[in-house]
């Protein structure tokens, strides 16, 4: 949320889509209603009639489409759902920030749950960059990783690291680096801060207006928007 909320400041129209079926979160981060929502969104591409009253706009200057109700009803949606409203909403904004879990496994058909991930893996595949966001902590370290091998078996955009929580410790993030840089080269790495800021402004759903992580947002959306311009 406060990737999107940089973005908007920098490049203009920007829609942040909670695309995570199995713990949609978006809704509840921004204290915003739950619809319209994600199935309200693709059935207004459906019928031909996405507008203002297919997202909600927060006062943040971004839109948002949040996730499901309920995450069982993750089958309601289907590929072809999801890849209309993608199209629709490159079309209509500058930036679409896609939230999507961090399991994207492709479940066998013997599982019971074939295509419990695919809306994820879909996102995954048309995205023109992939950030991975995990925890400053080796538990952290191995998520990232397991990730990264499900994007990069799905994908050749490039993939960025973005490290929540991270220990200013100087040692710490360089040990991190290094076993990170072991398997994976990122497109780029960034170590997000600890702040109070942030977890005070999430009970009261808005988000913090200074301090060390959202300078430290601010500076990574400033790196990529130039990158892209490049």
């Amino acid at each position: 949320v406060n990737l999107a909320s940089a973005l908007s400041s920098r490049d203009g129209d920007t829609v942040l889509v909670d695309l995570d079926t199995v713990s949609p979160a978006i809704a509840q981060r921004l204290d915003i209603p739950i619809l319209p929502n994600l199935l309200t969104a693709t059935d207004h591409v459906r019928r031909s009639r996405f507008g203002p009253d297919s997202v909600v706009a927060h006062s943040s200057g971004f839109d948002v489409i949040p996730g499901l109700a309920n995450p069982k009803e993750w089958d309601a949606l289907s590929l072809v759902d999801v890849g209309e409203l993608l199209d629709a909403l490159a079309d209509e904004y500058s930036v679409t920030l896609t939230v999507v879990h961090q399991v994207l496994e492709d479940l066998a058909p013997l599982s019971g749950l074939e295509g419990r991930f695919d809306l994820g893996r879909h996102a995954v595949e048309e995205a023109d960059e992939v950030i991975v966001a995990t925890a400053g902590s080796p538990v952290g370290l191995v998520q990232a990783l397991a990730t990264i091998a499900d994007v990069r078996s799905l994908t050749e955009a490039p993939i960025h690291v973005a490290v929540n929580r991270m220990p200013s410790d100087g040692f710490r993030r360089a040990e991190w680096s290094r076993e990170l840089a072991r398997t994976f080269s990122p497109a780029s790495l960034w170590f997000l801060p600890t702040d109070s800021r942030v977890s005070e402004a999430a009970w009261d759903g808005r988000l913090p207006d200074r301090g060390r992580f959202r300078k430290a947002v601010r500076s990574m959306t400033r790196e990529l928007t130039e990158q892209w311009v490049s």
